[in-house]
C-alpha cells in the first residue's frame, strides 16, 4: 500500500505542541519560540490498524511549520506615530497592512523591514521633530 500524505485537519495545534492525531506523533517547541524542542513519533512510521501508513517526513514538515505559525507566537504592535498595526512572530514582522511602507512616516529609517519606532519610539519622535 502507498504511503499516505497527512492533511492539515489531522493536526491539533496547542500552545507549545502540535499533535498528528492519527499517529499520536507529538512535536513540542520551546515556549514563545518556533524551534523544535522534542518529539515523540507515537505510531508514525508504522502501519496503523486501519491500514494507513503516513509519510514520516511530510508529517514532520507540516508539524514543524504549524509550530512556527501557532497563534501564541503572534503579537500585534501599533505605531504611535502613524497608527499602523503590524503582526510580529518570534523572528520579526510577519503581517503588514496594505501600503505599509508607502504610508509609514519613517519609511526612510527602517531597520530591515522593521519600523524604527518599534525599536526606539523616543528616537523616532525626535527624528520626526527634527524633520519639521
Amino acid at each position: 500500500m502507498p504511503k499516505k500524505y497527512p492533511e492539515l485537519e489531522e493536526f491539533e495545534v496547542r500552545e507549545n505542541e502540535v499533535v498528528h492525531v492519527p499517529t499520536n506523533a507529538r512535536f513540542t517547541a520551546y515556549p514563545g519560540r518556533s524551534l523544535l524542542l522534542s518529539h515523540d513519533h507515537g505510531k508514525l512510521g508504522r502501519v496503523l490498524k486501519n491500514g494507513d501508513d503516513y509519510e514520516t517526513a511530510e508529517v514532520i514538515r507540516i508539524a514543524t511549520q504549524l509550530l512556527a505559525e501557532r497563534p501564541s507566537l503572534r503579537k500585534s504592535w501599533t505605531c504611535e506615530i502613524c497608527g499602523q498595526s503590524v503582526v510580529y512572530g518570534p523572528e520579526g514582522p510577519i503581517e503588514f497592512p496594505a501600503n505599509y511602507f508607502e504610508t509609514c512616516f519613517l519609511r526612510d529609517h527602517m531597520v530591515g523591514n522593521e519600523c524604527f519606532a518599534f525599536r526606539d519610539l523616543g528616537g523616532a519622535k525626535r527624528l520626526l521633530a527634527d524633520k519639521r
